[in-house]
C-alpha cells in the first residue's frame, strides 16, 4: 500500500494525508472520501496529479503585470470605464510600486501581505477613505486571482482573513457638506456676469449633476426652444467623452428657468457654438474646472466645496421641499437618481435643521 492512506474510523471511509514538494517547498495534501483501500490505490496518482493542478500557483510562473492586465480585461466586460479608471487608480499609486515585473508567489505571500496591510492600517497619512479604496482593490484582485486558479484556496483563506474588508465611519460615510443659500450667492458674485465661468458655474449650481455629466454637455445638450438640458454623456479625466453614463437613471432631460435659457442663449450667440452640435459646451477639463471652483471660493471668502457637494446641495434643497411621493419621483430623475435611493439618502426628517442652511 502506497506511503500516506488512512482509515477514518468516524466516516469509516479512507483517505490521503500526504506531503507534496512543489517549487522546492512542501505543501499538506488531504483528499477523502474513498470507500476502500483498492479504491484509493486505483485513483491515487490521478487524485495527486488533479490536486497539483488545483494548486498550480505553488508551481506556476506568471507575473503580477500579466494576471493584472487579464484582471481589467474582465472587468471591463461588465464595468463602465469611469470604474475601471478608478480601481486602476488604486493599483498605480500603490500596489503597483510593491509588485510590479515580480511573480505571484511573492504577490500572494502571506507574511508579506500581513506587513503591507498592518502598514496601510497604521498609516495616519493615508485617510480612511483612501485605506479603505486600496484594500478593497487588492481584495478584488485577490478574489479573481482564486476564481482563475492563480492561487489556491488554502492561500485565498489565508490572506482572506489577513486583509479584512475597513468599515468607513460614518463621519466619513456623511462627509459631504450642505452649502447654505448665501455661500452660493457669494460665490456667483464673486464672478464676472460678463464671463464665460459665470455662466459654466450658474449652470452647474442649478443642475447639480455631476461633474462628469456636466463637463459632457455637448451644445446639441441644450434645446431652447423646449428649456431642456439633456444629460447622456460624461467627460471623463482621460479627456474622452463617453456615452456610459454612471446608472440607467443617469440619462435624463431636465428643465432650466427662462432665465437660464436667457444666459446659455446669449452664451452660444458669443462664442459662435449655434452650427457646431458635437462640440462640448465647456472646453474644460475637469482639473482646470476645480482649480477655478476654488479660485472663485476663496475669492468669495467661503469654505472650499467640492463640485460633488454642490450636487449633494441640490438633491438636500429638493428633498426639503417634497411634499409627496410624487414630487420624490420628479427630484430623483433631475438629479439622476433612482426614487428608491433618493429616498432612502435624502428625504429624511430634517425637523432639527435650521431652515437657513437651506435656503
Amino acid at each position: 500500500m502506497k506511503k500516506g492512506i488512512y482509515f477514518d474510523s468516524k466516516t469509516n471511509t479512507y483517505y490521503i494525508d500526504t506531503r507534496i514538494k512543489l517549487r522546492n517547498k512542501y505543501h499538506h495534501c488531504v483528499i477523502k472520501g474513498f470507500s476502500s483501500v483498492e479504491n484509493v490505490m486505483e485513483h491515487y496518482d490521478d487524485e495527486i496529479s488533479k490536486w497539483k493542478r488545483n494548486h498550480r500557483f505553488y508551481e506556476n510562473n506568471s507575473l503580477y503585470n500579466d494576471v493584472l492586465d487579464e484582471f481589467y480585461y474582465y472587468r471591463s466586460l461588465v464595468l463602465s470605464e469611469e470604474s475601471i479608471r478608478k480601481n486602476k487608480t488604486q493599483f498605480n499609486t500603490f500596489w503597483n510600486k510593491l509588485f510590479l515585473n515580480k511573480p505571484l508567489t511573492d504577490v500572494f505571500d502571506v507574511k508579506n501581505m500581513t506587513n503591507i496591510y498592518k502598514d496601510i492600517i497604521d498609516n495616519v497619512s493615508i485617510k480612511e477613505r483612501k485605506k479603505y479604496e486600496i484594500i478593497k482593490s487588492f481584495r478584488d484582485f485577490m478574489k479573481f486571482s482564486y476564481q482563475h486558479k492563480y492561487i489556491s484556496i488554502e492561500v485565498y483563506e489565508d490572506l482572506d482573513i489577513i486583509m479584512q474588508p475597513l468599515k468607513l465611519s460614518r463621519a466619513v460615510e456623511k462627509e459631504k457638506r450642505v452649502l447654505a443659500g448665501k455661500e452660493i450667492e457669494k460665490l456667483l458674485s464673486s464672478i464676472n456676469k460678463e464671463s464665460n465661468d459665470y455662466v459654466m458655474f450658474s449652470l452647474f449650481v442649478f443642475l447639480g449633476a455631476r461633474i462628469s455629466e456636466f463637463l459632457g454637455l455637448c451644445v446639441n445638450s441644450v434645446d431652447l426652444p423646449k428649456r431642456k438640458i439633456v444629460i447622456n454623456k460624461q467627460y471623463l479625466p482621460s479627456g474622452t467623452l463617453s456615452n456610459q453614463l454612471k446608472t440607467s437613471n443617469s440619462y435624463r432631460k431636465v428643465l432650466i428657468s427662462q432665465e437660464m435659457k436667457e444666459m446659455l442663449n446669449k452664451y452660444m450667440i458669443l462664442n459662435s457654438l449655434a452650427s457646431k452640435s458635437e462640440e462640448r459646451l465647456f472646453k474644460i477639463s475637469q482639473v482646470e474646472f476645480k482649480r477655478r471652483l476654488r479660485k472663485y471660493e476663496r475669492k468669495a471668502g467661503i469654505k472650499d466645496y467640492s463640485p460633488h457637494e454642490f450636487r449633494h446641495t441640490k438633491a438636500t434643497r429638493l428633498a426639503g421641499k417634497c411634499k409627496n411621493i410624487s414630487d420624490v419621483v420628479l427630484c430623483a430623475h433631475i438629479l439622476g437618481h433612482s426614487p428608491s435611493m433618493f429616498l432612502n439618502t435624502y428625504c429624511h426628517d430634517m425637523s432639527n435643521q435650521k431652515e437657513e442652511k437651506f435656503f
